[in-house]
């Protein structure tokens, strides 16, 4: 009798958060639309730390929950760290439009929240390497064989996922205008130790 055990797993955490969506936060979006610029297909804001914004200061300190239970849950840190959400920024993913496959630098874990959407939108979490360097075309897919993995997304539905993860957003389809908030994180306190020398206190 044989044994698979599955190791190094990636963890994607899942939230919809009980935060009502207002008027004043889809308002308040409307007013950036306009104050976008161009990224690889869709629109993103100028401003890149909404979360400052007062209209949003409720709904920041909802993210943080589940930040925080990440940090603790997941990565379970040996000292004591303080997980703080660093910039902030609006997407707006139009008919046809789409996001380019990406990952977030100098972060921890990043996050997005979505403020409004349309039936059958989703997000992609791809591997590093397109294809490895040996590459075995799967009959079926499974955990071991897929290098890409799709979730299904709703309104105030909030993702969490390692900073370095790539990710990205098909072309969608809709008359709804996709709206998400997506953020980036990092920590105060102490990483690694004195006598390791690996100690970096921030």
């Amino acid at each position: 009798m044989h044994k698979i055990e599955y190791i190094f797993p990636t963890p994607i955490y899942q939230e919809t958060l009980k935060y009502k969506i207002t008027s004043k936060d889809i308002d308040f979006c409307k007013k950036i639309y306009p104050k976008t610029y161009a990224n690889v297909g869709n629109l993103t804001s100028q401003n890149n730390y909404v979360l400052n914004e007062k209209v949003f200061s409720n709904l920041k300190k909802e993210l943080l929950k589940p930040v925080n239970t990440y940090f603790t849950e997941i990565l379970s840190p040996k000292n004591k760290l303080t997980p703080y959400i660093t910039q902030s920024w609006l997407s707006f993913t139009n008919e046809n439009q789409f996001h380019q496959t990406h990952n977030h630098p100098n972060s921890i874990i990043s996050g997005v929240y979505y403020l409004n959407v349309n039936e059958g939108d989703n997000i992609s979490f791809h591997q590093e390497q397109a294809r490895p360097p040996i590459y075995i075309p799967p009959e079926k897919y499974n955990l071991f064989n897929s290098r890409t993995w799709t979730f299904k997304i709703s309104k105030g539905l909030l993702v969490l996922f390692p900073s370095s993860l790539l990710h990205s957003v098909d072309v969608r389809k809709g008359d709804k205008t996709r709206i998400s908030l997506a953020f980036n994180t990092f920590v105060k306190g102490t990483l690694g130790t004195n006598i390791d020398l690996d100690e970096l206190i921030l």
